[in-house]
């Protein structure tokens, strides 16, 4: 077996393994995984592909996108997760919802910077990323880039290898997971409404409705990224790895 079929298999394995540890067990057959993990790979070419073209990738072009009351938010700090066309959110707002530019709160340390960095290449858009300094000096930007008409974004689940040491584990249904902390003091800093924004996009890819939930609590936003898991875990980018960030209490 050459490595790129050995790596295949790995990730066959450790999506089958999560899946199995974060479903009830009547819910889990072979040719459901099977065809899980088929339609899990289709969303990882459709991302590889956005970030490759941007604005002139296929799913870009002809994906019709719909939004949930987005007129609502002009006061608002953005956050997202790992979840479905997340990486198109920026691109969508910017052209479609009147932004001048996009930008993105970040950690020194996250892995979501090389993310950012390919996406703004992508775009050919303002999408700037902002660190996140201990003096604080990173919420003056965050403002001046409010000023300049900017959406702003945080990603809020802690991304699979992540080495951001601000974080808690909290209870789900099927265990405990990692999860990022200080994204609701930073709302409160920038006196901002935080707004979950949750990009759900059909099995063909073909229709996507943004949505917007209100939230108030890290438990309000783990609750809302345990409902998204257990109804669609194909749309998680990193399904596969996350026994790393979490203690499952079914034994497989």
């Amino acid at each position: 077996m050459n490595i790129k079929k050995e790596k295949f298999e790995q990730q066959r394995l450790n999506f089958n393994y999560v899946v199995k540890s974060i479903s009830a067990p009547d819910e889990i057959t072979d040719l459901g995984l099977k065809e899980d993990f088929d339609e899990w790979l289709k969303y990882r070419r459709l991302h590889a592909d956005f970030l490759l073209k941007g604005s002139e990738s296929k799913f870009f072009q002809e994906c019709e996108v719909t939004f949930d009351e987005m007129d609502t938010i002009a006061e608002s700090v953005f956050f997202v997760f790992h979840y479905g066309p997340y990486f198109t959110l920026p691109l969508h707002f910017v052209k479609k919802l009147g932004y001048s530019g996009a930008s993105f709160i970040l950690t020194s340390e996250s892995i979501d910077f090389s993310l950012v960095a390919r996406c703004a290449e992508s775009f050919g858009e303002v999408l700037e990323p902002i660190v996140i300094d201990p003096s604080g000096l990173f919420v003056k930007k965050v403002l001046r880039a409010k000023k300049r008409g900017h959406c702003i974004f945080i990603l809020v689940d802690l991304p699979v290898g992540s080495d951001d040491k601000s974080f808690a584990m909290f209870d789900t249904y099927f265990g405990k997971i990692k999860h990022r902390l200080g994204y609701m003091r930073i709302a409160e800093l920038l006196k901002q409404q935080p707004v979950l924004i949750v990009p759900e996009v059909s099995d063909d890819f073909k229709t996507m409705k943004v949505k917007k939930i209100n939230v108030d609590s890290h438990e309000n936003v783990i609750s809302e990224y345990t409902k998204l898991l257990k109804k669609n875990y194909r749309h998680f980018e990193r399904v596969d790895e996350l026994a790393r960030m979490c203690s499952f209490t079914q034994a497989i």
